[in-house]
């Protein structure tokens, strides 16, 4: 059986580890333009506006050559090593990205980047957004050693710049510690976040939402290492916080429950791990409603206790339970599911009951 991941049931996992995403970008990273176009060419912006629209209706080449039609009209305009210029080079580097053609893409952000440093110098703000884009691609190609190194030299330009404490160094040490996490590299993932934390606490303080994430991002590498002890004192450090802030039935601070449970499951210490899923469902049921994903998802990881317990009718009760909730709720088709679906039947034929899992389920559904 598996349980749902944390980021199912939390705002905080979300940007952990690609997934959950939240949001589509795991290293807490998006291109972005480093300065806007702004001077002359009043053509060029016309060109720009239809490019988005073309991309909005779906139509990639012909965004693709309004965006190269800007793009003329400002090198001819503004000349080659202008930052406008280099904004419409992003345009199109993005526009790559989304196709998925990720040497494209950094070739022209690579020409955006040389563009601000001869426009803007080396040390410029800009600069060491055009390194982030250039990482973010290639995070999203999987090359998490050059991810790094670009990351690294944006880092050295906001710390040169704007010293440690300020909000987008902050940023970027986090960004280095996600690629470290992604590829699994923890004592280097723990030391960045760590570094992150403590210019965060000193500048937002502990109660601050992004200071609350790092919290919960450190306690899911101690987890994932095995090392419950310190995973447990983070997020029993997170809770402390979460329930003084926002109270004992906000869904985050269900979410650091349902955390604190998976850990004590992971030690096979099932009292523990069903006392704090317990209080995890209690806290969704009043927040979010009975029949929320979110709920569903806690009964899912109880009923995957009681069955490590032995606990056979009860687990198919708990699972049937968020079965007919997260279906209801997400569809039949969802993969959380189908996840759940998979789970329960594995709990119904561990029963050896005669009736095929199928035909029992469609008369339990009724």
């Amino acid at each position: 059986m598996k349980f749902f991941p944390n980021c199912l049931n939390a705002l905080f996992v979300a940007a952990l580890l690609a997934g959950c995403a939240v949001t589509g970008d795991p290293a807490g990273t998006s291109p972005q333009n480093a300065g806007t176009a702004t001077s002359g060419a009043k053509d060029a912006a016309t060109y720009e506006n239809e490019a988005r629209e073309l991309q909005e209706r779906g139509d990639t080449a012909g965004a693709l050559e309004a965006y190269r039609q800007a793009l003329a009209i400002r090198e001819k305009t503004l000349g080659a090593y202008h930052p406008d210029v280099a904004a419409s080079c992003d345009d199109i580097a993005l526009l790559y990205v989304g196709q998925g053609e990720y040497a494209q893409a950094l070739a022209w952000y690579q020409q955006s980047l040389e563009i601000r440093q001869k426009a803007l110098g080396a040390d410029h703000p800009d600069v060491a957004t055009a390194h982030d884009n250039i990482a973010w691609v290639n995070l999203s190609k999987g090359d998490h050693a050059n991810a790094i190194e670009q990351y690294q030299q944006a880092l050295a330009i906001r710390e040169n710049i704007i010293g440690g404490d300020q909000a987008d160094t902050i940023k970027t040490h986090k960004q280095i510690a996600s690629v470290y996490h992604r590829r699994g590299d923890y004592p280097n993932a723990l030391a960045w976040y760590q570094k992150g934390l403590e210019a965060r606490e000193r500048v937002q303080g502990p109660e601050h939402p992004d200071t609350r994430k790092d919290y919960n991002f450190i306690a899911a590498i101690y987890d994932s290492q095995g090392d419950y002890a310190n995973a447990l004192a983070w997020y029993q450090k997170l809770l402390a916080i979460q329930e003084r802030v926002v109270g004992q039935d906000h869904p985050e601070t269900a979410a650091v429950y349902n955390s604190i449970a998976t850990v004590y499951s992971s030690q096979d210490d099932y009292r523990n791990a069903l006392a704090w899923y317990a209080k995890a469902l209690a806290a969704n049921e009043r927040s979010l409603g009975a029949e929320h994903p979110h709920t569903a998802a806690i009964r899912n990881n109880i009923a995957k206790v009681q069955y490590n317990r032995g606990e056979y009718n009860k687990a198919l009760a708990e699972c049937l339970t968020a079965y007919k909730d997260i279906a209801s709720s997400l569809g039949e088709g969802h993969p959380n599911a189908q996840l759940v679906k998979a789970n329960l039947e594995e709990i119904y034929r561990s029963l050896n009951q005669p009736k095929p899992f199928n035909q029992w389920l469609a008369e339990a559904l009724r």
